[in-house]
């Protein structure tokens, strides 16, 4: 049946889209704008916003094919590029997202967005001094841009891999921008996180252009006793692996002091010994390892180093999620799901033919909160199966695996009636995307959140990373530093995935998460509470989930740490960026939580 006027139906389709896209509703945007597509397949903002909309849900593939068609359309809207580009980047495809960068520049090119992205994908494929200019002229047009000047440290610790004799030679990759301010902003960003090596080369990029610049030479002179420290310890760390050359944790810190330096071919090589010494460690405590594997196109040496281990130890749950993590990054999702599958039989003991459970409930805050007990005290339970693993971060960083491969976290028990399964992902409450995301496919979830007196939060956060090796600033520095970051507006709570302060503003987080979940799906509680009376706590949790009461023998502290005395100057300065935080907090909530008051 044919339409009288195809191209003004189509416009109606297409509005119809854009409404379901405002309210949410992804899957009925699709169908209105393939509709419309149908309809009028010359209108390329049909094509445009389908490939937005796919985004949203992650499937990477049908964006992409979307982008590109409406750039067949409109070759010369700018968006189209951009938006493509994001798509690629989010499929490891560096080369084709850094051609698809520059058609969009050469349309625009005051986005910095392109630059900072185009940067991303340059250091993945290992071409510094390309990704060092595209961070530059980013930084340039937004100085804001979360997490920039990381990156741009790393990238010219990259290109000199940890090599500074020939200072001169690594100047000459570097613009003589007028403004040096540009410079000298960027390297006392590094100097406050420990980045030395990149501080050195911008401090001396700064003097080669002024060379009487009083404040940069007491500077680079402290940079420079940083980086011969870091040199030293990184000298220590080999004297320990020579004494002690069957310690997976002497070659881990090995790999931390090398990374730090910039040595990043010898760092591959100590983690992989590392892991190779105990292959059960979880993968992301080699948070530098991984980007470092792809671009250099190794992951499969893990996974034969895995498979090697498995079949030492054919029943060991961890080691199956393992593989299956590095399956995951290389995009092998069906090898992935067979091995997430394998460790929650192996978890369970229980046959492979029963399909999973689905979650009813996910505690999803906060990091450094209590999570861990609580999971272990529900795991204890006779009517609960947790998931196989803490932290499956899906509904977060690995959204575009897809439903299939989260379920396959969870048991396959078939009484399901007489069961509950749940997760705990800490990092959940702190990332945007996720309530929308996970209000789309489960509507019901019931949410627990824990929150910690952000003040111990921070303060456990910080020396929590200090004992894996990822952090080496005094505290007075590392939170200083990250107080006058925020006074003077750079940064966003939501673009501070590792920032000891961002996590504790739990009011900005709750706010958006009860704007899409109605309240009653919220048991929210305090930390506190759990740590001093875990039996009524734990009973709270009970009947919020519809469980029998259970009580258990005894409720270990997990993860718990002792660390030093903090002086009482900083608690206060702590106390004091955290106090009107927390009072919007007891006032959204409606409930006292008592952290202002000492």
């Amino acid at each position: 049946m044919s339409v009288p006027n195809p191209e003004a139906e189509a416009l109606s389709l297409h509005e119809k889209a854009e409404n379901y896209l405002a309210e949410g509703k992804l899957e009925k945007a699709i169908a209105f704008y393939q509709k419309a597509i149908q309809l009028n397949p010359r209108f390329s903002w049909s094509h445009h916003k389908l490939g937005d909309a796919f985004s949203q849900l992650e499937r990477w593939d049908d964006a992409r094919s979307a982008y590109q068609k409406a750039i067949a359309v409109n070759s010369g809207f700018f968006w189209s590029y951009n938006n493509l580009g994001n798509t690629l980047i989010k499929q490891g495809d560096w080369s084709a997202a850094i051609e698809v960068y520059q058609k969009a520049i050469s349309l625009d090119t005051n986005f910095p967005w392109c630059y900072y992205n185009l940067g991303n994908a340059y250091s993945y494929i290992g071409e510094w001094e390309k990704s060092i200019d595209a961070y530059l002229t980013a930084f340039q047009l937004d100085d804001n841009l979360p997490d920039l000047d990381e990156k741009l440290g790393n990238a010219l610790a990259g290109y000199c891999q940890g090599n500074l004799d020939n200072i001169i030679e690594h100047l000459t990759i570097l613009p003589s921008f007028q403004d040096i301010t540009i410079y000298q902003k960027l390297a006392d960003n590094l100097a406050s996180k420990d980045y030395w090596l990149a501080a050195i080369i911008l401090y001396h990029k700064v003097l080669a252009i002024e060379p009487k610049n009083p404040e940069i030479l007491p500077k680079l002179n402290q940079a420079w006793e940083r980086q011969r420290e870091l040199e030293h310890q990184l000298n220590i760390h080999n004297q320990i692996v020579k004494q002690h050359p069957d310690s997976y944790d002497a070659y881990y810190r090995l790999g931390n002091a090398l990374f730090k330096v910039g040595k990043w071919h010898q760092a591959i090589e100590a983690y992989l010994r590392s892991m190779e010494l105990k292959p059960n460690l979880p993968p992301w405590l080699y948070k530098d390892l991984w980007t470092l594997l792809k671009a250099e196109g190794r992951l499969g040496e893990v996974v034969d180093l895995y498979q090697k281990a498995i079949v030492k130890n054919p029943k060991s749950c961890e080691l199956y999620i393992n593989l299956g993590e590095v399956f995951a990054q290389q995009g092998n999702l069906e090898a992935a799901i067979n091995c997430n599958v394998q460790a929650t039989a192996i978890k369970f003991n229980q046959e492979l033919t029963n399909p999973q459970l689905s979650p009813k409930f996910i505690i999803i805050g906060t990091q450094k909160g209590g999570t861990t007990s609580l999971y272990y005290y529900l795991e204890k339970h006779p009517q609960t199966a947790l998931s196989v693993i803490k932290e499956i971060e899906f509904w977060s960083r690995k959204f575009d695996r897809g439903i299939d491969w989260y379920l396959s976290h969870f048991c396959t028990i078939p009484q399901a009636d007489r069961v509950m399964t749940g997760e705990a992902t800490p990092s959940y409450l702190d990332c945007q995307s996720v309530a929308e995301r996970l209000f789309n496919c489960y509507p019901d979830m019931k949410l627990i959140v824990m929150l910690r007196n952000p003040i111990d939060r921070a303060i456990s956060h910080y020396y929590h990373w200090v004992n894996i090796g990822w952090e080496s600033r005094d505290l007075s520095t590392a939170i200083a530093s990250e107080i006058n970051r925020f006074k003077q507006g750079n940064r966003q709570i939501w673009d501070c995935p590792h920032s000891y302060l961002a996590r504790g503003i739990y009011v900005e987080f709750l706010k958006h998460w009860l704007s899409i979940f109605p309240k009653d799906n919220f048991l929210i509680l305090k930390s506190e509470d759990l740590y001093n009376s875990p039996d009524n706590t734990l009973r709270r949790v009970h009947q919020f989930l519809g469980l029998a009461d259970y009580s258990l023998e005894t409720y270990p502290k997990y993860n718990s740490r002792f660390y030093p005395d903090v002086a009482e100057l900083w608690r206060y300065k702590l106390g004091e960026f955290y106090e009107p935080y927390n009072q919007a907090l007891e006032d959204l909530l409606e409930v006292k939580f008592g952290w202002n008051s000492g």
